[in-house]
């Protein structure tokens, strides 16, 4: 194999372009459609045009005629046509430097990423998909051919691309060091609450029934059986007056200062907000807390660093391919 690593796809092209109808009425577009034979890109002697590209663009067509309508949506379709015009184009780039390095696919590679396909849409019946490829004028050297082409791809990628970068230990702590606030939770509280209105079924005794409800909490009364009884908030039936986690960050200033040196469990001095009296409970708090640097999470960030490379080095090669070989983009 000349060396080169057979790798996962880059791209998932292939399935698309040969089962997708290459319909291009997907849309109700005001203007009239766009001459699809017409020529998109040129890649060393070979021409696309746009009928390739919304072969593979069908299901995203569809997603953004839920979302767009008139002009808007002819220029999200051209934005997406473009990049898979591009997409296909720069992998035409791979495969014609693939075929002058006199590279060959190994028939095995091929073979199992055939039988992959035929079983992903045929459930493994290669007779009803070869009446799929034949409904859509497509032979099975057609399929064989786009397979290769598919595999030489990944195998340049794998060899130029992906084998050339490296992600050190020290690449990830850097990484880790630099970035401490991607991987830190904030600090959390949990406030349980009354509420008084200054017209509700306490209307004219609210100061009465803060004692009366701190006296029970001083004895041990439950809080959240509390709000089931006291609080005017129509939800502390069923909450128990219970707020849940709230980050720190959105709590409102005046709670996070009624709680402030508490500790959990222990009940806040009244406050009035609005004519409203609220007594708060800091039922639990968790401070920030930045999360180790495991196995799992070096391989996250290993993940990143790589993905980041590896697309900076992907665009590197093929500015020198495009040097090497006819390259032109119609746009």
């Amino acid at each position: 194999m000349n060396g080169l690593m057979p790798m996962p796809p880059r791209f998932l092209l292939l399935t698309a372009c040969l089962l997708a109808l290459a319909a291009p009425a997907l849309r109700a577009a005001e203007n009239p459609p766009m001459n699809l034979d017409a020529p998109a890109a040129a890649v060393d002697g070979k021409i696309i045009t746009y009928s390739e590209a919304n072969a593979q663009i069908t299901e995203a067509v569809r997603t953004l005629s839920g979302q767009y309508k008139g002009a808007a949506l002819d220029a999200k379709i051209i934005d997406l046509q473009r990049e898979v015009i591009s997409r296909i184009a720069e992998d035409e780039l791979l495969y014609a430097e693939f075929k002058k390095r006199e590279f060959k696919v190994p028939q095995e590679l091929q073979r199992r990423r055939m039988d992959a396909i035929i079983r992903t849409q045929s459930g493994g019946s290669r007779e009803k998909f070869e009446a799929t490829l034949f409904a859509q004028g497509l032979s099975w050297n057609d399929f064989e051919e786009q397979v290769r082409k598919s595999v030489a791809v990944d195998m340049m990628i794998g060899e130029f691309v992906r084998r050339m970068v490296r992600v050190s230990p020290t690449d990830i702590r850097a990484y880790y060091d630099a970035h401490t606030a991607e991987f830190s939770a904030p600090a959390r509280l949990r406030l349980s609450m009354i509420l008084l209105k200054p017209d509700g079924k306490y209307a004219g005794k609210q100061e009465d029934t803060v004692k009366t409800i701190r006296q029970q909490v001083a004895q041990g009364a439950d809080f959240g059986w509390l709000a089931q009884n006291y609080s005017d908030d129509g939800n502390a039936g069923k909450s128990k007056g219970d707020l849940g986690w709230m980050n720190a960050a959105d709590v409102q200033p005046s709670f996070c200062e009624a709680v402030k040196g508490l500790a959990a469990g222990a009940v806040a001095e009244p406050l009035t907000i609005q004519g409203n009296t609220v007594l708060l409970k800091l039922t639990a708090r968790e401070e920030a807390r930045l999360a180790p640097l495991d196995a799992a999470l070096a391989q996250r960030i290993e993940d990143k660093l790589r993905a980041g490379a590896e697309a900076k080095r992907l665009d590197a090669y093929l500015a020198t391919l495009k040097k090497k070989f006819q390259f032109r983009l119609y746009f």
